[in-house]
C-alpha cells in the first residue's frame, strides 16, 4: 500500500485566566428587586456602584467575596423610577459595567 507522512507542529495554548463577569437578572427588573451576579472576583472585597441614566450615583456598596465562584447582590428597586440603570463592579483592578432596566 501507499503511506502518507503528516507533519505538523504542536501549539500549546495557555488556559485563559477567568475574567470578572457580572450581569443583572431579571432584566428588566420587576417586582421590586434586581439581582447582580458577580463571578470570578479576585479580591476579598468587591465594590458595587449603581447609577441612573443621568450618571447620578444611587448606591455605593462594598461586599465580601464568598468562597464559591459567584455571589449575588440584591438591590431593592421599589423606591426608584422605571428606567435604565448602570452598575459598575470593581474587584482587584478589574471592572465590569452592566446595564439593566427597571419596570415599576
Amino acid at each position: 500500500g501507499e503511506y502518507s507522512i503528516f507533519a505538523s507542529e504542536v501549539i500549546n495554548f495557555e488556559p485563559e485566566t477567568e475574567k470578572l463577569v457580572a450581569f443583572a437578572f431579571p432584566n428588566p427588573a420587576r417586582n421590586g428587586e434586581v439581582r447582580i451576579r458577580i463571578e470570578n472576583a479576585k479580591a476579598e472585597k468587591i465594590d458595587i456602584k449603581i447609577f441612573d441614566i443621568a450618571a447620578n450615583m444611587l448606591l455605593k456598596r462594598t461586599i465580601e467575596r464568598e468562597l464559591n465562584d459567584y455571589q449575588d447582590f440584591c438591590w431593592n428597586t421599589k423606591k426608584i423610577s422605571s428606567g435604565i440603570y448602570f452598575a459598575i463592579i470593581n474587584s482587584a483592578g478589574e471592572s465590569k459595567k452592566i446595564k439593566f432596566a427597571v419596570v415599576n
